[in-house]
């Protein structure tokens, strides 16, 4: 499979949303970035390499779970900032109550 390319973030982004379409595999990213931003940070933060790399590793295997029994698709590579990013700002939308109005703002419709 060719690895996808993107002319620029908000192409990126618009992927990111469609290829996040069930609640399930939002939900696990969710859940993903919380224990990125919380134990992974404590990890690094406190040079607790055990604890960084369990909270990284937790991180990765929900995310790529959610792609390959939920969405059924693969995650997406490639671009790991991009990535990143793109996870805080769909749950921070999520959490504000904006996620369904960028879904729709670009056409995304939601699937169970």
């Amino acid at each position: 499979m060719a690895k996808q390319t993107y002319a620029s973030y908000e192409e990126y982004w618009v992927d990111f949303l469609r290829k996040h379409s069930k609640v399930g595999t939002r939900l696990l990213h969710y859940l993903a970035t919380a224990l990125a931003l919380g134990p992974g940070l404590y990890g690094l933060l406190t040079l607790n390499g055990y604890i960084a790399a369990a909270s990284f590793g937790a991180t990765y295997l929900l995310a790529v779970t959610s792609h390959r029994f939920i969405e059924k698709d693969r995650p997406m590579a490639g671009k790991p900032g991009w990535g990143a990013y793109s996870d805080l700002r769909m749950c921070l939308l999520a959490i504000r109550g904006k996620l369904h109005d960028e879904r729709q703002r670009y056409g995304l419709t939601e699937k169970e």
